[in-house]
């Protein structure tokens, strides 16, 4: 009878297969403008609390089991630490993008991902992103009403720790349409008063040009229809300035109105 139960055991138990060959390292998600019509790689973002998102493409190995993420702090140089895992089996569907919520508002962080296979490999790290958040600004207006063709956005910088904002950024999606329908990018021209009073910026219709300060502006409509919208706000403290594409930033939660 032991010698049968050996042998079932045996054949129970599946043969481990050596496997030696590391998966890939993971590819960023190159990021794009600040102004863009869908934006992509890493970035501020304040769907549920300031957090900066992270992006990058899912690897192709079929033997692929997640993800590593790791993080330092301040300078490059620092120790870099572990700070998540993405385990595919749990996570199916969500294996290209992470929100990380633990972070402190005007430091510099730096991450780089490992992919990782079920054999316990573990790739070589992805390239280092690395990215600063601000303290998000405050919208003031208009907030939950609404309005009709001729309006003004209206909102608090809360730039501290001695990082003023240069640029902002304004989008607005109309909910029923389920599309971005207005982008536009301008400098601060408020210096000394972002913090004391609403800064204001009117919207003006797609084939008007804008005030001064306006470095870009789309809109896809001459005037926005009736309907449901939402807009945000982001304040950009850093751009790279060969790509103008933002370094630190701090974004708004998302605020609701409606056009008569």
């Amino acid at each position: 009878m032991g010698i049968i139960l050996v042998g079932f055991f045996f054949w129970a138990c599946p043969k481990v297969v050596e496997d030696p060959d590391p998966p890939a390292p993971p590819e960023i998600v190159e990021k794009s403008l600040p102004e863009a019509w869908v934006e992509q790689g890493i970035d501020a973002d304040n769907t549920s609390e300031d957090q900066i998102v992270l992006m990058w493409h899912p690897n192709q190995e079929e033997d692929l089991a997640g993800y590593a993420i790791y993080r330092a702090d301040t300078v490059i140089t620092n120790k870099f630490n572990h700070i998540a895992t993405i385990d595919l089996f749990h996570t199916l569907g969500a294996d290209t993008i992470y929100y990380d919520d633990s972070l402190r508002t005007y430091v510099d962080y730096f991450y780089f991902i490992r992919a990782r296979d079920h054999a316990g490999n573990h790739s070589l790290p992805s390239d280092t992103m690395t990215y600063r958040l601000l303290q998000a600004p405050q919208c003031i207006a208009p907030i939950d009403i609404s309005v009709g063709q001729n309006f003004t956005f209206e909102w608090m910088d809360r730039a501290s720790g001695y990082e003023y904002s240069t640029e902002y950024v304004l989008r607005v999606d109309n909910i029923n349409l389920n599309q971005t329908v207005w982008i536009c990018r301008f400098t601060n021209s408020w210096y000394g008063h972002e913090n004391t009073i609403p800064i204001p910026f009117n919207y003006f219709p797609s084939e008007q040009s804008g005030p001064s300060n306006l470095l870009i502006c789309n809109g896809l409509y001459q005037t926005l229809p009736p309907g449901i919208y939402r807009w945000k706000v982001k304040a950009i403290s850093e751009v790279d300035n060969n790509t103008t594409i933002d370094e630190a930033s701090g974004e708004s939660e998302w605020i609701y109105f409606s056009i008569e």
